[in-house]
C-alpha cells in the first residue's frame, strides 16, 4: 500500500483502496461477483477522477467530483438504476474508508436521485 505525504497528512492513493475494501469485502464473505463488481466500478470512478480533475488520492475526492460523475453518467443516457447503484457503491466505499480512518473529510450521506415525472401532456 502506498500512503504519500499530503496537506492534511498521509493520504492513500485511491487504488489502494480499492484493493483494501476488496479485502474487507472477502472478510465479510460477499461472492467473488460482488467483489469484483465493486471493484470494476470503483476503477471507473478512478479512471474519471484522473482524467477529469487529476485527482487519485482517497482523501482528494470531494462530494462534488462524484457529484459530476453521477451528472456525466447521466448525460450518457446511463439508466437511474444503473446511476444508483454505483452511488451505493460509492457511498459504501468512502464510508469504509472513513471508518478505517483513511479518510477524515469524505463521507456519502444518504442520498437519491430525483426520478423523471412526466405530465400526461408530454406521454
Amino acid at each position: 500500500m502506498a500512503f504519500v505525504k499530503g496537506k492534511r497528512g498521509f493520504c492513500m492513493h485511491f487504488n489502494d483502496g480499492i484493493v483494501e475494501f476488496g479485502f474487507d469485502c472477502k472478510a465479510r464473505k460477499l461472492s467473488g461477483k460482488s467483489i469484483s463488481n465493486y471493484q470494476k466500478q470503483l476503477r471507473y470512478l478512478l479512471r474519471y477522477l484522473e482524467a477529469e480533475f487529476q485527482v487519485n488520492q482517497v482523501e482528494e475526492v470531494r462530494f462534488f467530483h462524484i457529484k459530476q460523475f453521477l451528472v456525466d453518467m447521466a448525460d450518457k443516457g446511463r439508466k437511474p438504476q444503473y446511476i444508483n447503484d454505483l452511488l451505493k457503491v460509492f457511498k459504501t466505499f468512502f464510508n469504509y474508508m472513513k471508518q478505517e480512518g483513511y479518510s477524515e473529510r469524505m463521507r456519502i450521506t444518504r442520498r437519491q436521485l430525483r426520478r423523471l415525472v412526466f405530465c400526461c401532456l408530454e406521454i
